[in-house]
């Protein structure tokens, strides 16, 4: 996932700098410039904080809050597509009916075991744990 964060970041590093020693051009150093805050912003403010009522995560500059009420399962999972995780060693919470969302704590079993703490209504897959 680094590479997948790290890489557009450092092209556009280098068309800006080829944009500089060849042709000044405002628009393509301010573009670039945005692609990289964007990219950073994924690769700095990745978190998952376990509040109150809600597990909140934070993706870039997107947030989303799930009421932990309504986590009905937990299980592992290693799918590629898009999710707000950086690792490919994710979890898969099931919320609210049938949607889903894949992150990856650093501590996954204590996040884990504080879900279920706080509802013990939580399927949780064997296969963590081991």
């Amino acid at each position: 996932m680094s590479l997948l964060i790290w890489i557009p970041i450092f092209l556009c590093l280098g068309t800006i700098y080829a944009t500089i020693t060849t042709q000044i051009s405002i628009l393509t150093i301010l573009l670039m410039l945005a692609i990289i805050v964007l990219f950073s912003s994924f690769w700095f403010n990745t978190h998952y904080t376990i509040e109150k009522k809600h597990v909140k995560i934070s993706y870039g500059p997107i947030t989303k809050r799930i009421l932990i009420s309504e986590i009905t399962a937990i299980r592992k999972t290693k799918n590629p597509f898009t999710a707000p995780a950086l690792s490919m060693q994710r979890i898969e919470l099931t919320y609210d009916n049938y949607h889903t969302v894949q992150i990856s704590p650093k501590e996954t079993q204590r996040f884990i075991m504080e879900l279920t703490r706080r509802n013990t209504e939580i399927q949780v897959d064997p296969v963590l744990f081991k």
